[in-house]
């Protein structure tokens, strides 16, 4: 828990299994951890109210090939609070299921097709349907080629 301007302290936070299918097989499965940005907190705040439930939901996962130091893939740059987009988005696909695996868990699901995201992906993002970042990662570099779909299983824990 880190705190914040405003006095509190910040608790919410997140998994990312990256999973790369071949011919039905799974590759490779990575896990990745994420940052709530602040902008994320507000999201949350306006639900708890009822403000934009069911207009501004979170329904993308975006994925990117910025955050990380330049010309080295394998040392992120960790990501800001203040973080309101990826760096270097290269795609964004809708979040095909939604549940909620256990107390206070939410999973967020998507699958990345062999010609989506294709490049060395070392950022990605779970945004509302206005558009706003609601948490961010960064990561040594994980190689996605046209060979392979990429599933992305996002967990938040509040």
């Amino acid at each position: 828990m880190s705190p914040h301007s405003d006095g509190f302290s910040r608790k919410a936070k997140g998994k990312i299994t990256f999973t790369l299918v071949q011919d039905g097989k799974i590759i490779d499965e990575i896990v990745r951890h994420n940052l709530v940005v602040n902008k994320g907190y507000d999201l949350v705040s306006k639900w708890a109210s009822g403000e934009n439930f069911e207009t501004d939901r979170l329904i993308y996962i975006a994925t990117g090939t910025g955050g990380h130091v330049e010309g080295h893939t394998e040392l992120p740059v960790p990501p800001s609070v203040d973080d309101t987009a990826l760096e270097t988005e290269i795609s964004r696909k809708p979040i095909l299921e939604f549940s909620n695996p256990s107390t206070n868990i939410s999973r967020f699901r998507t699958t990345f097709i062999p010609s989506e995201s294709v490049g060395t992906v070392t950022e990605c993002g779970l945004f509302s349907f206005s558009g706003q970042l609601f948490a961010r990662a960064t990561f040594a570099g994980i190689v996605k080629t046209s060979g392979f779909n990429l599933i992305v299983n996002w967990d938040v824990a509040f």
